[in-house]
């Protein structure tokens, strides 16, 4: 299963990305240009990070479910081995 400190990780990292491009935005020292281009990289950052923690949650059950389908297959391979 993913680990939730990696998620967590990840997460923050993205969040301070976020906050980088937010405050470049801010930057009134850099050309038009420079700062919609910050802009647009806060906005996108925004996105990820809305959708993010739901996606976790997606690949963290489907990664459950395949833990404990492999977990099933081995057994059953166990089972059908004379002892």
């Amino acid at each position: 299963m993913p680990s939730t400190k990696a998620a967590a990780a990840l997460l923050a990292w993205l969040r301070g990305e976020r906050q980088f491009w937010a405050d470049t935005a801010e930057d009134d020292t850099l050309n038009t240009f420079m700062r919609h281009a910050a802009v647009d990289r806060r906005d996108q950052l925004d996105m990820l990070l809305q959708r993010m923690p739901r996606e976790l949650v997606a690949v963290e059950q489907e990664m459950g479910m395949r833990v404990a389908r492999e977990v099933s297959r081995l057994d059953a391979l166990l089972d059908s081995v004379p002892a």
